[in-house]
């Protein structure tokens, strides 16, 4: 008898301890399985970010490299102080008529213009002062007047637009000799009272305007760079919602203009045809999503985080009264992307 109570005994612990052996094996196949799920599935700290731009639909599937990005650096020669130097003193000088009567590279040009579409004047403008050479006017109509007179009469067609320009005078334009006294008198503001003072301004703001432009450019080349390598999952929907958003952007510019319609605009402003215009659109909304992608998938990776406190002070400065998490969503968007690109531009 005691030993069948034994046998019992021992033969009742053997399954306590086979039942607590498949719960402890089941929990560690659950744990293991969860982890495997949350691995495969892991989810973007910045998702809601996506959401807000209406981007839910889209992924990256493969982060390119984006770090040790190669970078071009500041540089300025002698010619870019000069030619900055140039454009401040402008600001003062005055507008003399020149003997000259045959138009050259550099000087300034009176001209009467009418842009003429279909034999009908869409554009008239009398006494229109051109810089030769400089490109603000048309780079190629510039090169063509080069060597003509004065009073000559000359048709020009670009794309649908024929510009008809009478070459009125050439004129020249006198600086200001500076000295001390003048900087005093007129750049008092910038608490200047030297030429020599004048002179490392002007270096200053030359280096500062080149470094701000070599800054959107590098931007532009990382993410450029960074997109060609990596890889996505973009919803047609979701680009043809927003072309359509660009799309609209661009109409407001055109009303704004005095255009009637989009396609005036494409023709006159943007020198190109509505079909190209539309599919620039695409084109535009796909790498505005996959920007987006690319900056949220870094932030992420990075730990890069926004506070509250940073949150209320952009809303502050730049005027945005925000109640829904949508906007919120915007807001730590911008400021993500401010230290995505800082990060990639100092890396």
């Amino acid at each position: 008898m005691l030993v069948v109570v034994l046998n019992n005994h021992v033969l009742g612990r053997k399954m306590r301890y086979r039942r607590k052996s498949i719960i402890i094996m089941g929990v560690i196949f659950f744990i293991g399985l969860l982890l495997l799920l949350c691995k495969d599935k892991k989810v973007n700290k910045y998702q809601s970010v996506l959401d807000a731009q209406g981007y839910s639909k889209c992924k990256i599937t493969k982060l390119g490299s984006y770090k040790k990005i190669k970078k071009s650096k500041v540089k300025i020669s002698k010619e870019d102080i000069e030619e900055y130097k140039l454009l401040e003193l402008e600001k003062f000088g005055k507008f003399e008529n020149s003997n000259e009567l045959i138009v050259r590279n550099g000087c300034y040009v009176d001209a009467d213009i009418k842009q003429i579409v279909e034999g009908k004047v869409i554009d008239e403008d009398k006494g229109y002062v051109i810089k030769i050479g400089l490109g603000k006017f048309d780079e190629n109509i510039e090169k063509k007047l080069i060597g003509h007179k004065v009073n000559e009469e000359l048709n020009y067609v670009i794309g649908d637009i024929k510009y008809c320009i009478i070459i009125n005078r050439i004129k020249k334009y006198i600086l200001p000799d500076i000295d001390d006294e003048f900087i005093k008198k007129n750049y008092r503001n910038e608490g200047l009272e030297s030429v020599k003072e004048f002179d490392k301004w002007i270096y200053d703001n030359c280096y500062e305007n080149e470094k701000n432009e070599l800054k959107n450019r590098n931007e532009n080349m990382i993410i450029d760079e960074i997109m060609n390598n990596s890889q996505f999952e973009i919803s047609d929907d979701v680009v043809a919602k927003n072309a359509l958003d660009i799309y609209h952007k661009y109409l407001e510019v055109a009303y704004a203009y005095g255009y009637d319609s989009i396609e005036d605009y494409c023709v006159y402003e943007l020198n190109e045809e509505k079909e190209t215009f539309y599919e620039e659109c695409c084109d535009e909304a796909k790498n505005e999503i996959k920007e987006c992608l690319i900056i949220c998938e870094i932030a992420d990776k990075q730990g890069i985080k926004v506070s509250e406190d940073e949150i209320n002070k952009y809303a502050k400065k730049n005027k945005i009264n925000f109640k829904e998490d949508d906007t919120k969503n915007q807001i730590v968007y911008m400021i993500i992307r401010e230290k995505v690109m800082n990060y990639l531009i100092n890396d």
